[in-house]
């Protein structure tokens, strides 16, 4: 069997109809037809590639690959059935979840929902991003407890923001009667970061929480979005990037308390319209 190899793409030339199809959308356009029609890669073009497996997804006999993978290994998406309206509703229904049970999400179930995530788009396909999960509610006290004591070491060095000032007297709260305004008792966290040399290091973390979020709503698993803690760790105790073990040339994009909720919503919320503007001329 021929192959073609240049910077891992390959090409089963007994598979190839020579479509063009691999061509026509390769994003970097360094896929050009040999004399047979078929697809190669010139020399002096090989570190353009961006690794975005174009050719490997959207070739029909599944002759084409990159990055040594095997499109054999790949979901098929022919005869997939999306049905009409089951994503609206799935995100008409979404809601931040606040009241959290104790009951842990299997770490199984985790890598599920990561492993769909990790497929969120990235600027340049850079995939430059870290998922840094705290799957263990015992963890998750530990940490609410460190970010606690944090705000209060924060109020005895100086005054907070006043958008923040409040939270002295929540920490103080949390450790009289366990109400917890920053973390919603939640029993896990998801926090999101990317190098800061990627071309949009903090979109490519919120875009990958937003497919998590709605990966997570589909399983039954809530979420939400985590406000205050992203600021503290952000503006108020930094100390406590270490403490989630983010490396230091990391944005944090943002935070996201996730477990299973303790009450069921019934029926999706009803928005008021949005502000949407045309633009036709």
């Amino acid at each position: 069997m021929e192959l073609a190899d240049a910077c891992q793409f390959k090409v089963d030339y007994a598979k190839c109809v020579a479509c063009g199809e691999c061509a026509a959308d390769c994003v970097a356009e360094i896929i050009s037809p040999r004399g047979d029609g078929k697809p190669e890669i010139a020399p002096d073009q090989l570190a353009n590639g961006i690794g975005c497996q174009h050719c490997l997804t959207i070739c029909p006999t599944g002759a084409a690959s990159a990055l040594g993978l095997d499109p054999a290994k790949s979901l098929p998406l022919d005869g997939a059935d999306f049905a009409p309206g089951s994503l609206d509703l799935l995100i008409r229904g979404r809601r931040s979840i606040r009241r959290f049970s104790r009951e842990p999400v299997p770490k199984k179930l985790i890598r599920e929902l990561l492993a769909a995530a990790a497929h969120a788009p990235t600027g340049v396909n850079a995939m430059r991003r870290r998922f840094t999960v705290i799957a263990d509610p015992c963890a998750m006290d530990r940490f609410r407890e460190t970010t606690m004591s944090a705000i209060l070491a924060a109020e005895k060095r100086g005054p907070l923001p006043e958008v923040w000032d409040w939270l002295p007297d929540s920490a103080r709260e949390w450790r009289k009667s366990g109400k917890d305004e920053v973390f919603r008792n939640a029993p896990h966290l998801l926090a999101v970061s990317a190098h800061r040399d990627s071309p949009c290091p903090q979109p490519d973390g919120l875009i990958a929480m937003s497919y998590f979020d709605l990966l997570a709503q589909s399983r039954g698993v809530g979420t939400v979005w985590g406000g205050m803690p992203y600021a503290i760790v952000e503006t108020i105790a930094p100390e406590l990037r270490g403490r989630l073990e983010l490396p230091e040339d990391h944005i944090l994009a943002y935070i996201m308390m996730f477990g299973f909720p303790a009450a069921r919503h019934r029926r999706t919320a009803q928005r008021l319209p949005e502000d949407v503007h045309w633009l036709e001329r």
